[in-house]
C-alpha cells in the first residue's frame, strides 16, 4: 500500500512538474529562450538531471528565532534541471487538513509547493528566476542560491533577506539527491 501511494505521488508530482513546465514555456518568448539555452548550456550541464527531495531546513534568526525542517518520508518532491530550465514540486505524503469536504484556507495546510523557471550558474551560485510559482507574489522573483555537489547530493543554501513578503532573516538549506 505504501509503495503504491508513493508511486501515485510520483505520478502526480511529475504531471504537476510537466504542467508547470508547459505553463512556463507558454510564457517565454522563443527568442529569449533560445539565447538563454545557448548562453547557459555549458555552465548548466553539470546540473542537468532529476533530483529527489531529501530535506529543507529553514533557520530564522530574526525577528523571532525558529527552525523548521521538512524531510522525507513525510515530504516527497522532485527538482528537474534541464538546459537552463528548472521545475520543482514538493508535497506532503499525508495531508490531513485537506479532505474531500474541506479545502484548507491556509497554504501551509495544502502540503504543496511548486515553481518553475530558468536558471543560470556562475561560480558557486545558481540564479533561479521563478516564472511560474504556487505563490503568485513569487512570480518573477530571482534568487541567488549557493550550491555544493558531493557525490550524488546537491545542497542549495539560500540566505533569507527581509522583504515585502516576510521580515525573516536567516538561512534555508535544501538537500537533493540525484536520481537520474
Amino acid at each position: 500500500m505504501r509503495m503504491t501511494m508513493r508511486w501515485t505521488l510520483v505520478t502526480i508530482i511529475l504531471l504537476t512538474a510537466l504542467g508547470c513546465a508547459a505553463g512556463l514555456m507558454s510564457k517565454i518568448d522563443s527568442n529569449s529562450a533560445s539565447k538563454d539555452r545557448v548562453n547557459n548550456k555549458s555552465s548548466t550541464a553539470s546540473f542537468d538531471g532529476v533530483y529527489e527531495f531529501v530535506s529543507r531546513t529553514t533557520t530564522v534568526e530574526a525577528p523571532d528565532k525558529k527552525t523548521e525542517r521538512l524531510s522525507a518520508p513525510d515530504w516527497f518532491g522532485l527538482w528537474i534541471f534541464h538546459e537552463g530550465y528548472f521545475s520543482q514540486t514538493r508535497m506532503m505524503n499525508i495531508r490531513p487538513d485537506w479532505t474531500p469536504a474541506h479545502f484548507p484556507s491556509d497554504p501551509r495546510g495544502l502540503g504543496f509547493d511548486g515553481s518553475s523557471g530558468t536558471y543560470s550558474v556562475k561560480d558557486d551560485i545558481i540564479e533561479l528566476k521563478h516564472m511560474v510559482n504556487f505563490y503568485p507574489g513569487r512570480i518573477g522573483a530571482v534568487e541567488d542560491v549557493k550550491y555544493h555537489f558531493e557525490n550524488e547530493t546537491l545542497t542549495l543554501t539560500l540566505e533569507l533577506i527581509p522583504g515585502p513578503e516576510s521580515s525573516a532573516r536567516g538561512q534555508r538549506v535544501i538537500v537533493l539527491r540525484r536520481i537520474k
